[in-house]
């Protein structure tokens, strides 16, 4: 049982060889992450549609042909080619390209808005993979514990230095430990498999540490983090921009109200006329002119309507995203402040007396000194006051995280 275990350990350490770092996982998230690489296509649909909103007007030729029964009464043909273009009055294209402008600019804050969601969201699945791995590291520090015991105990029992129910009980909890172990592994495994989602489907063998992103909390002012929210949150920019894009199809509403000028000119060619009763030379004619329509559909004022409530819409979504970030300001700094609090009561000190206990109740345990179920009590302290520690720097690190994302940062 022992090679078994030991080969085990040692395949399960050769996958975990290669690491990747918490910032080369942040970079590879930018540049490999297949959803990110969707959102910024958007980005070039609005540059297009900047560019389709400089159409101009198509100019019109039209063709003419008639005949005035020329074949039984003589009275000639004609010819006439014409051509039209109509002129905005009311300035559309213009108000076309500033509105399709408007939306590029909101499209520019909603992909940047959508990036510090996706790092923030990566950074939270990497702090899980991280507590996952740890979580592997003391079940197979657990485990090489009860398997230390449990050989040791193995040759007390020959020798006749503890009864059978101490063996088998120390046996029972080597088995059990292990398969805790496999479990922690299968975690660790699946949780670098949903960070691979992140970076394209790369394949992770193991992650780094977590990096130290730690806030002097006597430097921070609550009021000035909000004051920096409401300067760099992308999402309240983009709500600004739409509000200002909002105003724009306002003016765009207002100008494709104005009629629109009509400028015509054409060329007439007659045949002779060789008629007895009423002859006539063959002659050339033009014609100029210009149309203009009656505003009737003025009078429809549905279309100027919506641009208005959507303009209020989007006045009211900005002042509720105003309110938003302000409480998710006060609430990131308070998650914060007792996250920070948490992990101070993890010190050195407390580490290292719990793992000098544990080490202290083994050594005794094989001397005699201790029973099994005081070296038991004993390793699931250590493992309890270790897995705190863990997670109280995974809430740290994710706190400090969040509270740069409320602040734009």
């Amino acid at each position: 049982m022992k090679r078994t275990f030991t080969i085990l350990l040692m395949a399960l350490a050769a996958n975990y060889a290669n690491s990747l770092e918490y910032e080369d996982f942040m970079q590879q998230v930018i540049s490999a992450n297949k959803s990110y690489m969707a959102e910024k296509y958007n980005i070039q649909i609005t540059e297009a549609n900047i560019e389709a909103a400089g159409t101009i007007n198509n100019p019109e030729v039209s063709f003419n042909y008639g005949n005035n029964q020329d074949w039984n009464l003589g009275m000639g043909q004609t010819y006439e080619v014409g051509l039209s273009y109509s002129i905005p009055l009311g300035g559309v294209r213009k108000s076309r390209i500033r509105l399709a402008k408007g939306e590029h600019q909101v499209a520019t804050a909603e992909l940047e808005d959508y990036l510090s969601s996706l790092r923030m969201t990566a950074a939270e699945a990497f702090a899980d993979a991280w507590m996952a791995k740890h979580e592997w590291k003391l079940a197979q520090e657990n485990y090489d514990i009860m398997s230390r015991i449990a050989l040791s105990d193995s040759a007390r029992l020959a020798n006749g230095d503890i009864n059978k129910a101490d063996a088998m009980q120390s046996s029972l909890e080597a088995r059990t430990a292990y398969g805790k172990l496999i479990m922690a592994d299968a975690e660790y495994r699946n949780a670098l498999l949903s960070l691979s989602v992140f970076i394209g489907g790369a394949e992770i063998d193991t992650i780094g540490e977590l990096p130290s992103v730690i806030f002097a909390l006597h430097l921070i002012n609550l009021e000035q983090l909000k004051i920096t929210a409401l300067e760099c949150r992308k999402d309240l920019l983009a709500d600004s921009l739409k509000k200002q894009a909002s105003q724009y199809n306002i003016n765009l509403v207002k100008a494709e109200r104005v009629p629109e000028l009509t400028l015509n000119a054409g060329y007439v060619h007659s045949n002779e006329v060789v008629n007895e009763l009423a002859p006539a030379p063959k002659f050339d004619g033009f014609t100029v002119g210009f149309s203009i329509p009656l505003p009737f559909a003025a009078a429809n004022k549905g279309a100027m309507k919506s641009a208005r409530f959507e303009l209020m819409k989007s006045d009211c979504q900005y002042q509720a995203t105003t309110e938003r970030v302000y409480t998710e300001v006060e609430q990131a700094y308070n998650r914060y402040k007792a996250a920070e609090a948490t992990m101070s009561e993890y010190d050195t000190k407390l580490l290292n007396d719990a793992h000098v206990i544990l080490d202290t109740r083994e050594k005794g345990y094989y001397e005699g000194e201790w029973n099994l179920a005081e070296l038991l009590m004993a390793r699931t302290t250590y493992i309890e006051i270790m897995r705190g520690y863990y997670e109280a720097a995974v809430e740290r690190f994710i706190a400090s995280a969040t509270l740069n994302r409320m602040i734009g940062k």
